[in-house]
């Protein structure tokens, strides 16, 4: 005898349900047996449930010819959701986003049945139209389980809505979500800037005048209705459509020598080199986000989301071939590149730290790494500067590529929000306060100097954003005529004091003071050989501190301190046997020296 379990949906033929057959090859008469069928249904809905006995294998179209009434059991069923509760991840829903980049929206949804399982849709609308669905099947009583929603982000104020269990009927407005229990619906609200964005900003040598830099501007802009990308020139004023069209073109970069520019256009990833033939560099269905990192020489970094290849690639303009690379799971890790390195935001230790990815042979590493979180990285050279917490309050911190002691550049006492912040060579600009009251400041490590790039925004409401820095400029957007307008300000351009490949010293060192003994001065040598704050001491035999020669940050390189055998106030230290002590980061080293009346 066989007995099967067999299941009918509205307006369905019945299905023997796969898996659950059983075969009695002896039954003895009057004996009875007993046993488990289950079945998980696939969605809402009533259905007739028979477990049928003594049946034919081809039972779906003749059910009720083929048995003769005993040997049969109808129950009827009707499957619905247990009761759903959505809820915030926390840290995963912006206010303020930057157009053409994706945003991400995480959902914990959770089963507020006690037992069984549910299977349950969740949907993110925008401005009332549905643009990402997610569906989460089997979630047992009690259980959560997150999902995220993504959308590309276009400029305005939008209403966001999650809806859960989208089958259903639920509340239609927020006053009545209010008085319901479980929640189903979130409402939120997402805003970005329009008009002129993303102003990124390229120099070029001019290698008749090297001391003369060219150089220009990309940058989106809607004066036909639709966004396409501009390239200015800052030499000559000449302003250059790069695309444009009935699609909106978005999220311009461009490489340091100003020849590649790449952008997307409705999801997809472009490209032109030398302002010439436009290519389409990638080509993804509707549910893949694709957002475009950074551009260094003929690369760019790009994030696509497609489920079954999602990740970090880098494309080669210059050979039209793409590599994945896995030194990021998360879309959201701020990356920058810059030849063959690639910085960015890790949270593998649990806290925000500082990467350092080599996209050719695959070598990572954390550079920066503490009890607080590091974020918004950016580098160029050897140099890489961030945002790092001191006593709760944004700094602005700089390290180089092997993590030398991280040195802090910035003392915040006002307690603003630092963001962004962008080096070329020796110059160093970030975004303090909020993008409505937001000045540009910047840091040249050459001479030590703080400077307000432009106050106006914190002055008259007007902000300052979107900015970037290059080879003796530095471009942002600002609201000082009404509408989003790019400025442009020259500064002369000096190297880093040291080329840190080819001059810098390959180790740390303390030499020995000459003339030893010595009356009445004497020269204290010494090497550095990475940024990195620098102590020189003298010391008496007791271990007291006689004198401070240098408490201050040095640069790579080959310094000389003098000693003139007087103490921190002014006085002669008396004559006899010294020792001076170095300590630059995590270096230390000492030195006998004689002092002679």
């Amino acid at each position: 005898m066989k007995v099967g379990l067999f299941v009918k949906a509205e307006g369905k033929d019945w299905q023997l349900v796969p898996g659950q057959t059983v075969e009695i090859s002896s039954f003895a008469v009057g004996e009875s047996k007993e046993g488990l069928f289950t079945w998980t249904p696939e969605a809402k809905g009533t259905y007739e449930v028979r477990i049928i006995s003594d049946y034919e294998d081809k039972v779906a179209e003749s059910l009720e010819e083929d048995n003769n009434g005993p040997g049969q059991s109808v129950h009827q069923v009707n499957v619905v959701n247990p009761p759903i509760d959505i809820a915030v991840t926390a840290g995963t829903w912006p206010t303020v986003a930057d157009v053409g980049q994706p945003v991400r929206f995480g959902v914990n949804v959770k089963n507020q049945g006690t037992e069984g399982t549910g299977s349950f849709a969740v949907a993110l609308n925008i401005d009332g139209k549905e643009v990402s669905r997610k569906t989460v099947t089997n979630l047992a009583g009690g259980q959560n389980h997150n999902v995220e929603l993504t959308w590309v982000m276009e400029c305005g104020v939008h209403s966001v809505e999650i809806r859960a269990d989208v089958d259903d009927a639920v509340p239609e407005t927020e006053e009545e979500i209010n008085n319901v229990t479980p929640k189903k619906v979130i409402w939120h609200s997402l805003t970005s800037e329009c008009g002129n964005e993303y102003p990124v900003a390229a120099s070029v040598s001019n290698e008749e005048n090297p001391d003369t830099w060219e150089g220009g501007v990309v940058y989106q802009d809607k004066r036909s209705g639709n966004y396409d990308i501009y390239y200015k020139d800052f030499m000559t004023g000449e302003e250059i459509l790069i695309a444009g069209g009935i699609k909106d073109q978005i999220s311009p970069k461009i490489s340091e020598d100003g020849k590649l520019i790449a952008w997307l256009e409705e999801g997809d990833l472009y490209g032109s080199y030398e302002r010439g033939e436009i290519r389409r560099i990638t080509t993804t269905p509707r549910q893949s986000i694709i957002s475009v990192n950074d551009v260094s020489g003929t690369k760019v970094l790009y994030y696509d989301s497609l489920v079954t290849n999602e990740g970090w690639f880098v494309y080669d303009y210059a050979t039209d071939a793409k590599r994945k690379r896995s030194f990021s799971t998360d879309s959201q890790c701020h990356p920058r590149f810059d030849g063959d390195n690639i910085v960015y935001e890790t949270r593998e230790s649990g806290n925000s730290d500082i990467g350092l990815y080599n996209w050719v042979t695959s070598k990572k590493q954390i550079i920066v790494s503490g009890p607080e979180d590091e974020t918004s990285p950016d580098k160029h050279g050897d140099m890489v500067v961030y945002i790092g917490k001191n006593e709760g309050r944004d700094e602005i911190y700089v390290t180089d590529t092997q993590g030398a002691l991280p040195r802090k550049i910035t003392d915040n006492v006002e307690n603003i929000v630092y963001r962004n912040p962008r080096i070329y060579g020796p110059m160093i600009v970030w975004q303090a306060g909020a993008d409505s009251a937001s000045e540009l400041r910047s840091y040249d490590l050459n001479t030590g100097r703080e400077d307000i790039v432009t106050s106006g925004g914190r002055e008259k409401g007007y902000g300052a954003i979107h900015h970037a820095v290059s080879k003796g400029y530095v471009v942002w957007e600002d609201y000082r005529n009404g509408d989003a307008d790019i400025f442009m300000m020259k500064y002369d351009y000096v190297p880093l004091a040291v080329d840190y490949e080819k001059e810098n010293p390959k180790h740390f060192a303390l030499l020995q003071n000459y003339p030893n003994p010595f009356s009445p001065t004497t020269t204290i040598s010494y090497e550095i050989a990475r940024p990195v704050d620098v102590s020189l001491k003298i010391y008496n035999v007791l271990g007291q501190e006689v004198k401070t020669l240098v408490n201050e940050f040095k640069t790579a390189g080959k310094f000389q301190a003098i000693w003139d055998g007087t103490d921190n106030s002014g006085r002669p230290a008396a004559e006899g046997m010294y020792f001076y002590r170095i300590q630059a980061g995590d270096f230390v080293q000492t030195k006998k020296i004689i002092l002679m009346r």
